[in-house]
């Protein structure tokens, strides 16, 4: 069986970040996965759960404003900016 790439879109905010899901092949459609803190250790957390809930590829996104200069990432590379995707 193929194991399809699950795209998480973040909306980030100073305190907290909202994540929706959808899995290549949905044609867009996103599913809403919960508000979370913004702190390493809530990110380390939603995605150890994300990869419980299934087997394919994550990849993650998010749209960098203001409130995303604030956003935490647990390394380097590990989260890619709609914003600077754009731009390249």
């Amino acid at each position: 069986m193929e194991q399809l790439t699950r795209f998480i879109g973040m909306d980030v905010h100073k305190d907290t970040i909202v994540v929706a899901v959808t899995t290549a092949g949905d044609g867009g459609k996103a599913t809403p996965y919960g508000t979370f803190p913004n702190t390493v250790p809530a990110l380390e957390k939603l995605v150890k759960r994300l990869r419980q809930a299934g087997s394919g590829p994550l990849k993650f996104c998010y749209e960098a404003g203001p409130a995303a200069t604030e956003f935490i990432a647990p390394s380097p590379g590990w989260v890619k900016s709609a914003w600077w995707s754009r731009r390249r």
